[in-house]
């Protein structure tokens, strides 16, 4: 069917693209982690006038629970609210939270997800390199708005999750908020459907890819997983515990996936293909 034909040239243009889509997810999760967190960081610093510290990296914290990653509050970037601050119970309570809009990564993986599937509307790339690169941030913000918001679908509630908070906190029914939960991915997979099925970009044919053809690819890849260890390393908070198996598996697959990019962009100066 012309349809699927065009979904596999957008996604599967060929097998080497496809192979450097999965090597890709190591640093595309820090990338998409730092934009999540920084969401939260500018809702803050705007509405607070001071920015918190970020931590875009993936650990447990000192309760035992697993985080992609954390904005860490301080007194200069919390406000005191009275509000309902549990799943179960409506009642407001006073609560110091950090400033600014809980559901703000949410709103932007939206926006990045629409501009992204107007600009694959309305142009059709024909660079592989390019389209890979538009690609994989869209695949990045589609699991980020995925992952945070598919509990909101049946009214489920974790007031750990940000999605949640945004429904408790602003004393949302649940069943309205499961509405608008789905008018949100209603959005999201229509504009999928209407970029794959109506735009040039499904339909046009681009160059096959050789092996040794990712070498820019590979350096901005490594420059990301390079930040993401250093930043790893180096960002530290009584809250973050280091010593748990999410942090130091997750950093051993990050370092891998570094020492793979920077090999990889130094053969291909050796070794090319016509």
């Amino acid at each position: 069917m012309p349809y699927f034909e065009r979904l596999r040239n957008f996604w599967f243009p060929d097998l080497r693209a496809f192979v450097w889509l999965l090597l890709a997810l190591p640093a595309l999760y820090f990338f998409q982690t730092f934009i999540h967190e920084g969401s939260h960081a500018t809702a803050a610093c705007i509405a607070s006038g001071s920015c918190p510290k970020l931590a875009p990296f993936p650990h447990q914290n000192r309760r035992g629970d697993f985080l992609n990653g954390v904005t860490l509050a301080d007194p200069a970037t919390t406000v005191t609210v009275t509000q309902p601050n549990a799943c179960d119970n409506p009642t407001p309570v006073r609560t110091t939270r950090m400033a600014g809009f809980i559901a703000t990564p949410q709103f932007v993986d939206l926006f990045i997800i629409l501009a992204l599937s107007l600009l694959f509307f309305f142009t059709t790339f024909t660079n592989p390199f390019v389209r890979f690169l538009l690609r994989i941030w869209y695949l990045a913000a589609c699991l980020d708005f995925c992952y945070n918001t598919i509990r909101g679908l049946v009214a489920g509630c974790n007031i750990t999750a940000d999605w949640s908070r945004f429904m408790v906190w602003y004393d949302i029914n649940p069943g309205l908020f499961a509405f608008m939960t789905w008018i949100f991915w209603l959005v999201f997979i229509l504009s999928h459907f209407v970029w794959v099925n109506w735009s040039g970009w499904g339909r046009e044919t681009v160059p096959l890819t050789g092996f040794w053809d990712y070498r820019w690819i590979a350096f901005g890849l490594g420059c990301l997983s390079l930040i993401a260890v250093l930043v790893s390393i180096f960002i530290s908070d009584p809250a973050i515990d280091k010593s748990s198996p999410a942090f130091i598996i997750l950093l051993i697959v990050q370092v891998g996936a570094l020492c793979w990019y920077w090999i990889y962009f130094g053969l291909t100066f050796k070794y090319t293909e016509a």
